[in-house]
């Protein structure tokens, strides 16, 4: 049986935490808002403005849970003569399979593994001590 001699799963667990941190945030800020607006002489214009805000920003919250979610999906197992994995193209999820003869570069962007083949990017959401140790055996191989 062929085995990997690295195999890692996909993290998002940092943009989901963040994801949740800006909507409690943004919660507890419109609620302190809310009260101050309330003996306004344009209370009615003020809660409109503070409501579209707060959504706005809500939903740039549940877009950075999405995407780390999505991360989360991911994963990289490294063989002899080959690697296979699932990464995000475009926040698609999609499948490879490349031999190293296949892979353009391998780099690393602070905790995402980047691993270029014939101009597509495939993203994978590793810890950065993963991410450096699989592109060093990587480029090692190409």
């Amino acid at each position: 049986m062929n085995n990997p001699i690295i195999s890692v799963q996909g993290s998002g667990k940092k943009l989901i935490m963040i994801g949740i941190a800006i909507i409690i945030f943004t919660v507890i800020i419109t609620t302190v808002f809310s009260f101050g607006i309330e003996g306004s002489r344009n209370a009615d214009e003020l809660a409109m403005t503070t409501t579209i805000i707060d959504l706005l920003i809500k939903c740039v919250g549940i877009f950075i849970i999405v995407i780390g979610a999505k991360f989360s999906k991911t994963y990289i197992s490294v063989f002899e003569n080959y690697i296979q994995g699932e990464g995000l193209i475009n926040f698609t999820r999609a499948s490879f399979s490349l031999s190293y003869d296949k892979i353009s570069s391998v780099s690393v962007n602070k905790d995402k593994l980047l691993i270029n083949s014939n101009g597509v990017i495939y993203k994978i959401g590793v810890s950065s001590s993963d991410a450096s140790r699989i592109a060093k055996y990587i480029n090692n191989r190409i």
